[in-house]
């Protein structure tokens, strides 16, 4: 549609172009006054979820800077407001089997600098102007997460295999219009271009086809940039604002006067002047050519410099590592390389985008290992050459025997692990004998020993100050498949078949943690400050990780929660930007059902 419109746009403006070209036209002129207008079109967003057009309205207000008959060009200043809205549906499935949609409205405050081919608009009358500058645009997106009854819609009825109009059309069918969840809400500051291209029917009033962009400068919310729909893929340039619009001008005041073009005709001398002095100066221009074929030999002197040559080398690992688990955070120093694209990261062979690079060229990422050899590649490129290194990390399962750690019930943290607890079935018996024994016992002080080992029989006592602990807890999407929920613990690796247990809980220490939370969770504490979490986006954390999951963390109203406490903040991200889940089968592609592709042998 976007491109249909364009073409129409353009269409229209050669019409008036070509039937103008065949009127009898007038000289106008006009040196000072004010410009004032309106136009109304389409407006619609470049970002991550493809849009369809919406509608837009903008109001300028100006005047010219310098504008003199016969100059080439004319310099004019404006001030623009314009506002506009659309909506959008993506039809392409989300890795948690939902469907991504906004609504997205604008409003911008711009100041404009102009530049008119003002000679050429004197004798034709067709108005070329171009425009640029910056100002404030203000974002606001929204979602519709639930339906009329306040529940998550359910997308089991779209069947993914369809056009994409089909899926369209189907999800609008679906949704009850009413966007509730609120994703941006923010100002920033842009820079803004465009070109009008019009027709001037009078001294005062001109008719043409505008095209304006805001330009993002980044696509995460700051204050040059807005996330317009709350998704970040490296692969995908930024988000911008587009408007093509029909628009009105109109100059007021200033001086102004028509008149004909004059035609002159040239003036011939007497033949005989210029005879005698093309005679009499041959001599004197003939030495010229030999004078000026000298300077030539002097243009190869100027030669482009060439940049600098790249360089990457690894800082973690610096040289061939051993680990046992398997994901491992990578670390590389780059020099003269500055931007995201010119930097290739290769696991095992396969790229991955899932990486960053700081201004200062230090390139991280968190690599998902595979059992045994694994090789990390980083190139880098620029306009001085290609370079690139490579580490090798060896993975290894930890061994068998080292799966007794979770007996250490004493531990309180470790007692709601519940796994280990279920071998310990055969202790029990021993352990209930000694209470119908308790009134020998007292004639018997030797055998008050073993009364103190009774203390393993109370150990499901701690659990209940977990239901008095203050709200907590982020709710999660467990998920169809054992990679979408991973918990690494000195006691053992957790995945989505252990949270079919209702009655399971676990409270300590972890090496790592890959969810999923939904609507209306809370926060986890990153550095002792709460840490926002995004629906629908898929985290890992690592580091220095304190967790409780369970199914009675206040405010979890029984659905899986985990309270999360960690000195460094997650990887986060969706689709083909989501992090590695430590659970996934490696070499192989987490897919939903019914896309094309690898699936895992968990799905």
């Amino acid at each position: 549609m976007k491109p249909m419109y364009l073409k129409t746009a353009l269409t229209i403006a050669a019409v008036v172009i070509y039937t103008s070209s065949f009127s009898q036209k007038a000289v106008y002129t006009t040196n000072k006054g004010i410009i004032i207008g309106f136009g109304a079109g389409a407006s619609y967003q470049q970002s991550d979820i493809a849009n369809p057009m919406g509608s837009g309205f903008d109001f300028i207000f100006g005047s010219y800077l310098r504008k003199k008959e016969n100059e080439f060009l004319a310099v004019d200043w404006k001030f623009r407001y314009l506002m506009g809205e659309n909506q959008a549906h993506d039809h392409r499935i989300n890795t948690d089997f939902t469907y991504s949609n906004i609504k997205y409205a604008f409003f911008s405050y711009d100041a404009e600098l102009g530049l008119t081919l003002n000679r050429f608009a004197e004798r034709t009358r067709i108005v070329i102007s171009g425009f640029a500058g910056a100002g404030i645009t203000h974002g606001r997106t929204f979602t519709d997460l639930l339906d009329e009854g306040g529940n998550v819609y359910d997308y089991s009825s779209i069947d993914p295999g369809k056009t994409r109009r089909e899926i369209v059309a189907d999800l609008l069918e679906l949704t009850d219009g009413e966007y509730e969840t609120k994703l941006v809400n923010r100002a920033a500051i842009f820079p803004t271009a465009g070109i009008f291209i019009g027709y001037r029917f009078s001294r005062s009033f001109t008719l043409g086809i505008e095209h304006k962009t805001h330009f993002s400068l980044t696509e995460r919310n700051s204050a040059f940039g807005i996330d317009i729909d709350n998704r970040v893929y490296n692969s995908s340039r930024t988000d911008m604002n587009h408007y093509t619009s029909l628009g009105f001008r109109w100059a007021l005041g200033g001086g102004g006067r028509a008149r004909r073009p004059s035609i002159t005709t040239p003036y011939y001398s007497t033949p005989a002047t210029p005879r005698t002095e093309v005679r009499t100066e041959r001599p004197v221009y003939e030495p010229t050519p030999v004078i000026r074929e000298t300077p030539p030999p002097q243009k190869p002197v100027t030669q482009p410099a060439r940049p600098a040559p790249p360089a990457v080398r690894f800082t973690n690992p610096a040289a061939p590592v051993n680990v046992q688990s398997n994901v491992f955070p990578i670390e590389a120093r780059a020099t003269n390389v500055n931007r995201w694209n010119d930097v290739t990261v290769r696991v095992n062979g396969e790229i991955t985008y899932n990486f960053s690079l700081s201004n200062t060229g230090l390139i991280t990422t968190n690599a998902g290992l595979r059992e045994g050899l694994n090789v990390i590649e980083i190139s880098v490129r620029n306009d001085g050459g290609v370079a690139s290194a490579r580490a090798e990390i060896t993975y290894a399962r930890p061994s068998r025997p080292q799966a007794p750690a979770p007996v250490q019930p004493p531990v309180q943290e470790q007692l709601p692990v519940q796994p280990p607890v279920q071998e310990q079935p055969p202790v029990q018996p021993p352990v209930t004998p000694p209470t119908p024994v308790q009134p020998p016992v007292q004639e018997q002080p030797p055998v008050q020993p073993p009364v103190q080992e009774q203390p393993p029989v109370q150990a499901p006592a701690p659990a209940q100050p977990q239901q008095e602990e203050k709200p907590c807890g982020v709710r999660i999407n467990p998920g169809n498949a054992e990679w979408q929920f991973c918990l690494v613990t000195p006691a053992g690796t957790f995945n989505r078949d252990t949270l079919r247990r209702n009655t399971f809980t676990y409270s300590g220490p972890a090496q790592s943690l890959f969810f999923m939370p939904i609507a209306g969770g809370g926060d986890a504490r990153v550095n002792g400050k709460p840490y926002p979490l995004k629906p629908g986006q898929y985290y890992l954390f690592s580091g220095n990780l304190k967790v409780a999951l369970s199914t009675r963390n206040p405010g979890s109203m029984g659905q899986w929660s985990v309270c999360i406490e960690t000195d460094r903040e997650p990887v986060s991200g969706s689709g083909n930007n989501r992090p590695a889940s430590p659970c996934e089968t490696s070499g192989a592609e987490a897919r939903p059902a019914g896309s094309k592709g690898k699936q895992t042998g968990n799905e």
